[in-house]
């Protein structure tokens, strides 16, 4: 089963990807960076060795927790690699975000993200990082 969480905690333990998201690595298999800009998630989609992969057939439902309240965003394909959806929610350095991806064929991906503390978070070099 693909499961996976990102340890909460502060902004230095949050891993900042390429894209200035919160990173995290699901089950050895993938890595999930979400960007949050204004009214907007952005769910990038790679395998271990960050080859973007294709998003057709995949959703995402996110439960957004931010100092405007809770909140549910429903995330589409929208590219190679990405997955977007409109919300109303306020982003703030203590907004979290659980996200659950349904990839085609297989069982539900869970994962936390803390967004805007990966602005941040230190950024991660991933050359030499073994899965």
């Amino acid at each position: 089963v693909l499961l996976g969480w990102a340890l909460g905690g502060q902004a230095a333990d949050v891993e900042r990807g390429p894209n200035g998201g919160h990173q995290v690595d699901v089950a050895d298999k993938l890595h999930l960076e979400l960007v949050a800009g204004a009214g907007e998630l952005t769910l990038h989609v790679a395998d271990t060795k960050d080859t973007k992969l294709p998003t057709a057939g995949m959703s995402a439902r996110a439960t957004v927790i931010s100092a405007g309240g809770k909140g549910i965003v429903e995330l589409q394909p929208a590219g190679e690699g990405l997955l977007k959806g409109k919300g109303t929610f306020s982003r703030s350095k203590s907004m979290k975000v659980d996200l659950v991806l349904q990839l085609p064929g297989s069982p539900p991906v869970v994962a936390k993200f803390q967004p805007m503390a990966a602005v941040e978070g230190h950024k991660h070099d991933h050359k030499g990082h073994k899965h």
